[in-house]
């Protein structure tokens, strides 16, 4: 790979990243849009690739009243596999935690 898209290419995907998940955690529709948010969060987090967006994401939609959220965000917070912070950003995001 070119060096140039090596060093920017990671960069630009975070950035869209971000931008996708704040964007989908604001919207309205919330049962049209943030379902497909949730498992694109999840993918991402199992990619390694814009994982905090993809958690704060998760956050901010885990309010919103659906089991699936929460059970993510549990799913995450107990996955060995993924990133002690990345676990304690989804265990933080649980309600009553």
């Amino acid at each position: 790979m070119d060096p140039f898209v090596a060093f920017w290419l990671p960069y630009v995907r975070e950035q869209f990243a971000d931008a996708a998940f704040r964007w989908t955690a604001q919207v309205d529709e919330v049962d049209r849009i943030v379902p497909w948010a949730m498992e694109r969060a999840l993918r991402f987090v199992a990619r390694r690739c814009a994982v905090e967006q993809a958690m704060w994401m998760l956050r901010w939609t885990v309010d919103r009243g659906r089991a699936g959220r929460r059970g993510a965000l549990r799913r995450i917070a107990a996955d060995p596999a993924v990133a002690a912070g990345v676990r304690g950003l989804a265990a933080d995001g649980l309600p009553g935690s």
